[in-house]
């Protein structure tokens, strides 16, 4: 073959969602490579999904097969860095746990009370979808969750006054004249 032709000689891989829900988090990954040769397909993306990505992901699975489809290459690693930009996925397991509350409404009290734990930035790009999820819990049950979710409006009023969050101020304004239909908050 022509000298200058690339041929496949390795590839590594990471999953951008995790099990629980969230994306991958915002760091350097060290991922395993796997040999494979230069006729290798990959329209069967099960064959290498089911490989173990990195070392978290080899720790999880002790079980493996002995005759894996691809063989790591033990010497080498491939390094990579992410950073997650998107107002519709989150890294945060607190964050998803509240906009997902009515899969375990048993935690819905744990969960409110470290409602104050998330970092602001999560909080403001979630806006319109936290602020929902808070007057759907207080129209659900006003006496089980109402001081809960007061605490936490007041808690997301005070962190739009920070200057580092006051340019979602309009975005709050826009969801209180347009989008607001929590029917108990008017009591």
């Amino acid at each position: 073959k022509d000298k200058g032709e690339k041929k496949l000689f390795g590839f590594a891989f990471t999953p951008l969602m995790r099990e629980d829900g969230t994306t991958l988090s915002d760091e350097s990954h060290e991922l395993y490579v796997y040999k494979c040769d230069e006729n290798a397909t990959f329209s069967n993306q099960g064959l290498y999904l089911s490989l173990p990505c990195c070392k978290e992901d080899f720790n999880s699975c002790p079980n493996l097969p002995a005759n894996l489809p691809f063989q790591r290459s033990p010497k080498e690693t491939f390094w990579v860095s992410t950073i997650l930009c998107s107002t519709k996925l989150t890294q945060n397991v607190d964050l998803l746990a509240l906009l997902n509350w009515k899969a375990h409404p048993d935690r819905v009290l744990d969960i409110l009370g470290r409602l104050r734990q998330i970092s602001g930035e999560e909080i403001v790009k979630f806006l319109r979808d936290v602020l929902d999820t808070l007057f759907c819990l207080l129209d659900d049950n006003t006496d089980k969750y109402g001081p809960l979710v007061f605490q936490s409006l007041v808690f997301i009023i005070n962190l739009l006054r920070d200057s580092r969050f006051y340019h979602f101020r309009p975005v709050m304004d826009s969801y209180i004249q347009n989008h607001f239909a929590g029917a108990l908050a008017y009591k």
